[in-house]
């Protein structure tokens, strides 16, 4: 089962590449693994993808770095991928 994971992992990085993301962290703690990706430059592309609901806002805060912001995720090749975005 893990090498399935691992396999979904690095095809979804290529996915992630080919939008512009940078992958910043994966998680391998829960059963599936979970990418965290900086969107910086890359803002227009993931804007399109919450437009096309392929992308879901799921959390919002505030921190030093960001000041507000808002979480989203979407699923590449069955693998969550995710960022915090500036408000």
């Amino acid at each position: 089962m893990a090498v399935k994971y691992l396999r979904q992992t690095q095809k979804a990085i290529g996915h992630i590449n080919a939008l512009g993301f940078t992958v910043l962290h994966i998680d391998f703690t829960h059963i599936k693994p979970r990418i965290k990706v900086d969107i910086a430059g890359y803002e227009g592309v993931a804007r399109a993808l919450i437009e096309s609901r392929k992308a879901n806002w799921y959390a919002q805060g505030h921190s030093e770095d960001l000041g507000r912001w808002k979480g989203y995720y979407t699923m590449i090749e069955g693998i969550r991928v995710w960022w915090e975005a500036k408000v």
